[in-house]
């Protein structure tokens, strides 16, 4: 009787626990930017182009306040947008946006992007979309947990120079943290 009652007691006790461990969780959405600041001065055509920018996720005050208390993490878009713009209007960018941990000195997840108009995506003020597979998001994803941080690379080509604008990129992503900080 008395393993019974002990039995009994565990499963209580295991079952409090987890739903003490599920309530002291809190669920909030962040947004992680960085900027590019395209600065292409000479006159040409087809001219290379590439920069680097680290998208450092305690810039968002929320992450930053769970920052080491992160449990999980969930990115819902990745996205880009130009914010300025001063330059030809026919010129064009065609390359590669891409990721890599911050530690990282290549990018390790890459999506194309083909002919895109500098001046028509300015005019619209468009947050363009980058699809990625969810295998790259899994790793974009564990750079942020890891790191908290994570690179963004523009590499490619611009049609015409010069070129000045500024290239806004966007990582909308969900995060559960542990809201309480137990000390053992």
């Amino acid at each position: 009787m008395l393993s019974l009652v002990a039995l009994g007691l565990g499963a209580t006790f295991f079952t409090t626990c987890s739903t003490v461990d599920a309530l002291d969780d809190v669920d909030f959405d962040g947004t992680i930017e960085g900027t590019i600041n395209v600065n292409a001065p000479d006159e040409g055509t087809n001219v290379a182009y590439s920069d680097v920018v680290i998208l450092d996720a305690k810039d968002d005050p929320d992450i930053n306040q769970y920052a080491d208390k992160i449990k999980s993490s969930t990115i819902n878009s990745i996205g880009y947008q130009i914010t300025s713009y001063d330059g030809p209007a026919d010129a064009k960018f065609s390359g590669t946006l891409a990721f890599g941990g911050a530690s990282q000195s290549t990018a390790a997840v890459f999506s194309a992007v083909a002919d895109f108009d500098f001046q028509a995506a300015y005019s619209s003020g468009e947050i363009f979309g980058l699809t990625f597979s969810q295998s790259d998001i899994t790793t974009i994803q564990n750079f942020l947990q890891h790191e908290k941080a994570v690179k963004f690379y523009l590499d490619g080509t611009l049609t015409k120079t010069p070129l000045y604008c500024t290239v806004k990129i966007y990582l909308e992503v969900s995060v559960t943290a542990y809201a309480l900080q137990f000390i053992g």
